[in-house]
């Protein structure tokens, strides 16, 4: 179920522009802090910059 949720998180990450908190509880996270540590402990970066890489990324490849 945890890796589902930071999954989804991901997809939102990468599609939208919705701050973190929100996609937090879309992914189906309660609580902020608790999915910034999951997230962090799946993926091995941060939210914020799993975007920002993410982002760099599809800039990189135009």
């Amino acid at each position: 179920m945890r890796r589902l949720r930071i999954s989804r998180a991901c997809n939102l990450l990468m599609t939208t522009k919705d701050p973190i908190s929100v996609i937090s509880a879309e992914a189906g996270f309660s609580n902020l802090s608790n999915f910034n540590r999951v997230f962090l402990e799946e993926k091995g970066v941060t939210p914020r910059r799993y975007r920002r890489e993410a982002e760099q990324s599809i800039q990189a490849s135009i």
